[in-house]
């Protein structure tokens, strides 16, 4: 498990605090003050990502601004209204040829929806075209995503487990800061995603053991 670091977090979250005192803030702002006080399990954090996703500028044809806005509806615990979000890309997205190289991002995208929305197969399938266009050296989050799929689909709380040191491996090297604002789906949602499917198939994410 990754200890935070409360202090760091406390005194970021002061900063930002600071800042709105002279000016108002925007989307990113409540959305990053949201990612602070849940780590400090501070309640207003629900408040503060509510007021992101109803101040974020959603594009409505564009499948990152459904995605993005999804993510927030999310945090905020709106799931319906983040499924509806995810929803909306995942059909801008289809149908769509997963032979053509040219669509890797877009395979991204779709896995992510995919499993947003409980869709399993779709979240493999997506992922398996997508792996090969990758470099070895690159690292997605989608690719968790997909480890969680498939543990879900054979009911494998090693497999989840897998994926929680999986990201908190990545976490650590890339030194991720918890308020990290703007990314649709960050390394630490699926950090706590893979802990709560550990959760669901009976296991312990900070204790690993075999199927």
């Amino acid at each position: 498990m990754i200890k935070v670091n409360r202090k760091r977090i406390e005194t970021y979250l002061q900063k930002k605090f600071q800042q709105l005192e002279s000016r108002s803030g925007d989307w990113a702002d409540f959305e990053a003050i949201g990612r602070c006080l849940w780590y400090l399990n501070n309640p207003q954090a629900i408040e503060y990502f509510q007021r992101s996703a109803a101040q974020y500028p959603l594009f409505s044809g564009g499948i990152d601004s459904h995605i993005q806005q999804a993510n927030l509806y999310r945090l905020a615990g709106n799931i319906e209204q983040a499924n509806q979000h995810y929803q909306q890309a995942h059909d801008l997205l289809m149908p769509l040829d997963f032979a053509d190289k040219e669509n890797d991002v877009k395979l991204d995208q779709l896995a992510l929806c995919a499993y947003m929305l409980g869709n399993i197969p779709l979240t493999i399938k997506a992922v398996t075209h997508l792996r090969p266009l990758c470099r070895k050296d690159e690292w997605l989050n989608t690719f968790a995503l997909a480890g969680l799929a498939e543990a879900q689909q054979q009911h494998r709380v090693s497999c989840a487990h897998e994926m929680v040191q999986v990201t908190e491996t990545f976490i650590r090297q890339g030194r991720y800061q918890v308020w990290a604002e703007g990314i649709p789906f960050s390394p630490w949602d699926t950090y706590e995603e893979a802990r709560r499917v550990v959760r669901v198939l009976g296991g312990d994410p900070d204790t690993p053991q075999e199927d």
